[in-house]
């Protein structure tokens, strides 16, 4: 018996310690990099890029697209693709919907201001739905009671749909999410028919959709179903030949969760890849939405990346579609970072021939001249492409399979793998090794323990026979 507690003792001291050290460093890492965090304030003294980028006025010609929000947060592909393709189309007068005027949070760090109340929204004719942190906000909840009988459309995306089934206003809807929400919502949501494998799913008056970046084909399959895909082909031209091969949804192999081994890949990497990089995402006038979505949700889900967003000072910017978003930081005040990184936008302006965002912002240019701090701008590619772009530029920092295993998260399966990919920055081998050495470090601890009181011991007994 005491031998068998012995080697009891030995494997917990192995197990233990890299067990609560994976524990603590994983939930550090995703609070820190994932959660929303709730904005500082800031008092408002300029808005940047209110010139050349504000937002068109109301337009009764024009349908009334609703984008709803969460004071807890709101995943950030999903409301900044939807803000983007809806305003780009012209056929929407586009509101962001919150209970609240102060900036509100969305994943990977960034805030929104919200352009409406839920008691100024118009009649609404679509209501978008992305992931929400808090689904049991009393001012939403009031507000879905109100219009979803007369909602022409609603559009769910990922674990959007989460708010509708426990409303339990639909039955027996066909519906899709989240490859890893799916499963529990089938069991939590039973009047509903969820259908894996689906980029999008449309069942009457509700278009779901899988989430992140399959919200782009979910919406236009959203202008499809209220203006005919004619419409969609003829306004989104640019797009590619994938993207616009959606008439009809079909399952896809490729639409599915990460396997066990994939998820233990990533757990690793949270608990074990300590070395991580600090990187800039710079918000100037007139960013593209898809674009800074694609790097601000790609990259915190490397868990080697910590971003923040910079931008010449901490005012609002407006984004390429007249959105107002809060910078993290102003770039004086910003923290050494490993690389700055320009998002996609526009090649020029109104004022400007040749818009050189960087260029335009003195304490920016003299922040990177002073730091040594590199520089990787996506501003002159495709916007349309953002995804695929930062998918490639983490396959040649993080390795391929990192990437590939992003691109499902993400619900990117069109992405075929970078070619000029490199091997795994830190390879899966090494963040076993690390949590080895732990469990080794707590194998010695443990043997110095026992032998010490060992020692005690003999020597108590030494000292009892000399004084008998």
């Amino acid at each position: 018996m005491p031998q068998l507690y012995r080697i009891l003792t030995y494997f917990m001291a192995f197990c233990i310690p890299p067990f609560l050290i994976a524990s603590i460093s994983a939930i550090s890492t995703m609070n820190q990099i994932m959660m929303p965090h709730t904005p500082e304030p800031v008092e408002i003294q300029s808005e940047q890029g209110v010139s050349e980028f504000e937002k068109e006025k109301d337009s009764l010609d024009r349908l009334n697209a609703v984008i709803l929000t969460s004071r807890a947060g709101t995943q950030v592909s999903e409301f900044l693709i939807s803000y983007s393709v809806l305003s780009e189309s012209g056929l929407f007068n586009v509101h962001v919907v919150s209970d609240q005027t102060d900036p509100i949070p969305l994943t990977g760090g960034l805030s929104v201001y919200p352009e409406l109340g839920f008691d100024e929204v118009p009649k609404a004719d679509l209501i978008v739905i992305p992931s929400l942190l808090d689904t049991q906000e009393a001012a939403l909840l009031n507000y879905l009671r109100t219009t979803i009988d007369v909602t022409p459309l609603i559009v769910t995306l990922g674990e959007g749909i989460q708010i509708l089934g426990e409303m339990g206003f639909l039955t027996d809807f066909a519906v899709t999410s989240h490859p890893l929400s799916i499963d529990s919502f089938q069991s939590q949501f039973k009047q509903l028919k969820f259908q894996p494998g689906y980029l999008w799913l449309e069942d009457r008056n509700l278009i779901s959709s899988s989430g992140v970046a399959s919200s782009l084909p979910a919406q236009f399959a959203a202008i499809a179903h209220l203006f005919g895909w004619d419409q969609v082909n003829s306004i989104f031209k640019k797009q590619t030949s994938y993207l616009m091969n959606l008439k009809t949804p079909e399952p896809s192999p490729l639409i599915k969760s990460l396997d066990s081994f994939e998820l233990t890949h990533l757990f690793l990497r949270a608990a074990f890849l300590w070395e991580k990089q600090a990187y800039g995402i710079y918000l100037y006038p007139g960013v593209s939405e898809i674009g800074l979505a694609a790097l601000t949700d790609l990259l915190p889900r490397t868990l080697a990346h910590r971003t923040v967003h910079v931008a010449e000072q901490r005012q609002p910017v407006l984004t390429r579609h007249g959105l107002r978003l809060l910078p993290s930081i102003a770039v004086e005040n910003s923290p050494t970072l490993d690389l700055m990184l320009v998002p996609h936008g526009p090649q020029k302006t109104k004022t400007h021939a040749y818009y050189l965002p960087l260029q335009s912002s003195p304490k920016t240019t003299e922040f990177l001249n002073e730091t040594n701090t590199p520089v990787k701008s996506f501003q002159n590619q495709p916007e349309t492409l953002a995804y695929e772009h930062s998918l490639d530029f983490i396959a040649r920092t993080e390795g391929q399979r990192v990437s590939q295993m992003i691109s499902q998260l993400v619900i990117y399966p069109q992405w075929e793998g970078e070619t000029q990919a490199t091997p795994l920055r830190v390879s899966l081998f090494s963040l076993i090794l690390r949590a080895i050495a732990i469990g080794l470090v707590g194998l010695l601890i443990a043997f110095t323990f026992e032998r010490r009181m060992r020692r005690r011991k003999a020597y108590d007994t030494v000292g009892q026979i000399g004084t008998t």
